[in-house]
């Protein structure tokens, strides 16, 4: 491939969303509602993190609330892409949810490109994550006992959404474009 026909690839999708008509495109809230649901109906993603020129794919279980993925891990190499999220600052990742299928016309998926911070385990947000996640509470003392087992064995990362590429096949059959771009 030459340097022109890299460039005419890389930008493939830019291009397109700039030629087409504004009525392919679905309206922002209606967008970021279908996205939402998407994200909440799944329970896999494939979280990638990259450090030192070293870049690490990762499938992992994953919550969506808050208009967030909240994933509990025990670490590991993808930990040295999220380096920069100790502490106050974020790291950069992307994250794919999908459908597994191959059929052209029930393709159905999103591509998140956000913001991960490791959520402080003695964090509301840490309780909260534990407790959406179905730990039985069984009183204040029982549930803290039980956050704070969990926090010595898994770390929690919170991968807000910056932009998504939402793809499904079955938003042309409403007149839409099957791939959507969200500025979350």
């Amino acid at each position: 491939m030459d340097r022109e026909g890299f460039e005419r690839a890389a930008r493939y999708w830019t291009d397109r969303d700039e030629a087409e008509t504004p009525d392919k495109h679905m309206e922002s809230s209606e967008l970021r509602a279908a996205v939402g649901r998407f994200l909440a109906d799944h329970k896999v993603c494939a979280l990638a993190t990259c450090a030192s020129g070293v870049p690490r794919c990762t499938p992992l279980e994953y919550d969506f609330h808050h208009d967030a993925l909240w994933i509990f891990s025990e670490g590991g190499v993808k930990f040295r892409g999220l380096e920069p999220a100790v502490g106050a600052s974020s790291a950069p990742v992307s994250v794919a949810v999908f459908e597994p299928t191959a059929k052209f016309t029930q393709l159905k998926s999103a591509q998140v490109t956000g913001r991960a911070t490791i959520v402080d385990p003695s964090s509301p947000e840490f309780y909260q994550a534990v407790a959406e996640k179905g730990v039985p509470t069984g009183g204040t003392e029982a549930f803290a006992a039980k956050v704070a087992k969990l926090a010595k064995m898994l770390h929690l990362v919170k991968v807000a959404p910056v932009e998504v590429d939402y793809l499904d096949s079955s938003l042309k059959k409403a007149g839409y474009d099957v791939r959507q771009h969200l500025v979350w």
